[in-house]
């Protein structure tokens, strides 16, 4: 109960600071109605991720090793996650590929992050993510090793691909 609770208290701090700010910033989805910064829905959500610098990706619990596709969907569309979910995100995650909303003591500061960061730390950011796609520890999230993780649980066999 005290997750949904700091989870729609937050929002609401968020939404309402996006409002005043409605220029800067975008929400997108339902449940935002009658806010200026509210643009609605979106048909493909990695052509708008493209679109813009920062993304708010927030789980829906915050559980522990709970990560699902939305930090992953910003990562694939080069949109920094500015992220708040799973208390140890870090431990599966690099700290250097996020914003980790639980960072900053209150949602201006991390507001000014956002909008005083230089070409040269957003760039870094982008090259931490594409290293950490390309990296091992990016394996457990890929749909190869779900298969297979899956496949051994039912004593099932996989046949390995052949070699090019």
């Amino acid at each position: 109960m005290g997750i949904c609770h700091q989870y729609t208290k937050r929002q609401a701090e968020l939404a309402k600071h996006c409002d005043l700010k409605a220029q800067d910033f975008h929400l997108y989805g339902s449940g935002w109605d009658g806010l200026r910064s509210s643009v609605g829905g979106c048909r493909h959500k990695f052509s708008v991720l493209r679109d813009h610098k920062f993304s708010i990706c927030t789980e829906n619990s915050f559980v522990r090793g709970y990560i699902t596709e939305k930090i992953f969907d910003n990562f694939f569309s080069g949109c920094i996650p500015v992220y708040c979910g799973a208390p140890n995100i870090k431990d599966y995650i690099p700290s250097d590929t996020f914003i980790d909303i639980r960072d900053f003591a209150g949602i201006d500061l991390l507001v000014n992050y956002m909008k005083d960061m230089d070409d040269d730390t957003l760039g870094n950011y982008r090259n931490n993510i594409l290293n950490y796609l390309t990296s091992d520890r990016f394996t457990p999230f890929t749909l190869d090793h779900y298969v297979r993780t899956v496949a051994e649980a039912l004593g099932l066999e996989m046949k390995q691909e052949a070699s090019k």
